[in-house]
């Protein structure tokens, strides 16, 4: 967040530079934007909470009608920071690797859950977990130099979750309009 204390429009535009994550609203719309552009919007537990935060937010808000995801810079995403990666940290105990694995896990969880339409803007490189947020939207839409890639060995069972939790989220939201 900007702080209340910067007085230079510099001083501002660097701390905005260093937001994980930029919420925009315009009309009714939710705009994120994952605003790690040096590390192609790479995740990291920060961004992760923040786009927990914003689904939350966006979920209980009547006044918004649609979330964009997108990303900053030249990528969409390229998945997970492996600088926060838990094989990276040794020093971490068995608890906190799977408090990391559980937050890796719930930003797509809680994007799946999310009651309204979702999209995910697809430009530059969707990689590993950058391809399953934008799987996890409802609608996602991809520029011609768009690049997407998920590692079979790491990724498929995931990805291939997503997928099918999608489509359970379609029907159960078709059986509720049908329901009305």
């Amino acid at each position: 967040m900007v702080s209340a204390m910067s007085d230079s429009d510099d001083e501002r535009h660097a701390l905005r530079d260093a937001e994980p994550l930029l919420v925009e609203i315009r009309d009714r719309r939710m705009i994120l934007t994952l605003n790690r552009p040096d590390a192609l919007n790479a995740h990291t537990d920060a961004m992760r909470l923040a786009l927990i935060d914003a689904y939350e937010r966006f979920d209980n808000d009547d006044g918004l009608g649609v979330l964009i995801l997108r990303g900053n810079g030249r990528s969409f995403s390229a998945g997970a920071d492996l600088k926060e990666a838990s094989w990276a940290h040794p020093e971490l105990s068995p608890w906190e690797v799977a408090n990391r694995r559980r937050l890796g896990m719930a930003h797509f969880e809680r994007l799946e859950q999310v009651r309204k339409p979702t999209i995910a803007c697809i430009h530059g490189y969707a990689v590993g977990g950058g391809l399953e947020l934008a799987l996890c939207a409802d609608i996602r839409g991809r520029s011609d130099r768009g690049s997407h890639h998920l590692d079979a060995d790491r990724h498929c069972g995931r990805a291939a979750t997503a997928a099918h939790r999608n489509r359970d989220r379609a029907r159960d939201r078709d059986r509720r309009h049908h329901q009305r």
